[in-house]
């Protein structure tokens, strides 16, 4: 399973060309042409999915990162 994470607005995946296996790519799930197009909705969703991400390299590492 590539899918890491998910929510309404946000994908997360490993893709399929990743050197190592904690290589990440945050896909919107709605075409957007740069990072001010996104909605309030859309960018809290994205902190959500960012906090979820970091968590859990937080917990696979052993430690926090920034």
């Amino acid at each position: 399973e590539r899918i890491i994470a998910k929510n309404e607005q946000w994908i997360v995946l490993v893709p399929f060309w990743a050197v190592w296996p904690f290589e990440t790519m945050v896909l919107p799930r709605r075409l957007v042409g740069a990072i001010t197009e996104l909605t309030e909705e859309e960018k809290d969703a994205w902190a959500a999915i960012l906090k979820n991400i970091t968590t859990r390299y937080d917990n696979l590492f052993n430690t926090s990162f920034p």
